[in-house]
């Protein structure tokens, strides 16, 4: 295959569009920026991306390193990045292509294996590099002399990065991928997918082709004209657009866990919000216990307060009463004291009488006489 690069034939005034496209080469990326005379297809930016890198790869080896089949540069899936959203996407169709200058990032495959890129910052774009002499053509015995032969081989099983999961995609084989999808896409199992259900899969997995698209693809799949895309026309398709079949199969599965995160999100929700429900429930009661011990400690200072009121008069009239029966008891003591003085007086008077009597005192006399 000999290799022509249309930026250095015509000249840079002549380019009317410009993507620049980075790689991973020898361990390193390589940032380039690839010109066309207009917005290129995917298959127009496919091959040239396969080209310029197969040549900027042999251009930095050492020289007399002779040839290597790894300089060859398979691109195994695209990827573009989103001004708008700010992220990468994958790039599945032309229409994505719709800014001069747009970055555009290529994964390459080896011998059918997916080549894991360096952990790098994405350089500066710049033009590519030739060798003298120009790109030398790889041997007419590599698979790379027949670029329809990489266009339509199957696409590998991609063990790289993917930004929505944070995971490594598994290494899934290619046929279960073509029957996942087509069964995706053909819920009714009805044996052929439609113009319509082909337009509803895409859409399910958020990618929103354009009506005339949508045409476009179900044409090319459905090869006998009977409006229905069979088991087998739909595994020629897929080997015309493997990035898209690799794509749509990646993103429905993305969207199988996205919607297990949702539902297990949305039952977590229902729970949170539930028990949001009763810790204000509780938070009422709580307010209502606390209102209550607040009366009753209110209730219980004031018991607190007449039992103390309560104690001082009770000692107070204790102490009268205990003042008043001492009182009571000294006065009956005196009582019986002075009973006791009468009694011996009139012991003592009574003597006195007798004896005057025997004496025949004149005073007791007289008294006796009632003088």
């Amino acid at each position: 295959l000999k290799l022509q690069f249309l930026y250095f034939i015509g000249g840079a005034d002549e380019t009317m569009f410009t993507v620049r496209v980075c790689a991973d080469l020898l361990g390193r990326k390589i940032n380039l920026e690839l010109p066309f005379q207009g917005p290129p297809s995917i298959s127009e930016l496919q091959r040239k991306i396969d080209d310029t890198f197969t040549g900027e790869s042999r251009a930095l080896m050492p020289p007399g390193h002779g040839y290597n089949p790894e300089s060859v540069f398979c691109t195994s899936r695209m990827q573009i990045y989103d001004d708008r959203s700010l992220r990468w996407a994958d790039l599945v169709s032309s229409e994505q292509i719709n800014a001069d200058r747009c970055q555009v990032y290529a994964f390459r495959e080896s011998n059918g294996s997916p080549v894991r890129d360096s952990q790098q910052e994405m350089p500066q774009p710049r033009a590519p590099t030739l060798s003298q002499g120009g790109y030398s053509s790889p041997p007419a015995h590599t698979a790379y002399s027949s670029p329809q032969s990489i266009r339509s081989a199957s696409p590998p099983a991609y063990a790289v990065t993917e930004w929505r999961t944070g995971k490594e995609r598994p290494n899934v084989p290619i046929s279960e991928k073509v029957q996942t999808v087509f069964n995706d896409f053909n819920p009714s199992r009805s044996g052929g997918i439609t113009h319509q259900e082909l337009g509803h899969g895409f859409k399910s997995v958020g990618i929103d082709f354009a009506a005339i698209t949508v045409d476009e693809l179900f044409s090319k799949a459905d090869s006998n004209r009977d409006q229905r895309v069979t088991f087998d026309e739909w595994q020629l398709w897929c080997k015309v657009y493997p990035n898209t079949l690799e794509c749509v199969y990646f993103r429905g599965r993305d969207k199988a866990e996205e919607d297990e995160v949702l539902r297990g999100l949305n039952i977590v929700e229902h729970e949170v919000a539930q028990n949001e429900g009763r810790e204000a429930q509780l938070r009422r009661e709580l307010e209502g216990i606390q209102a209550k011990k607040q009366d009753l400690d209110r209730q219980h200072q004031e018991y607190r307060a007449r039992q103390a009121d309560f104690q001082r008069r009770k000692d107070t009239l204790e102490a009268q009463e205990r003042d008043l029966m001492e009182q009571e008891i000294r006065l009956e003591r005196q009582r019986d004291h002075l009973k006791a003085q009468e009694a011996r007086f009139q012991v003592a008077a009574n003597n006195f009488d007798v004896g005057a009597q025997n004496s025949a005192s004149p005073r007791r006399a007289m008294r006796s006489g009632g003088l």
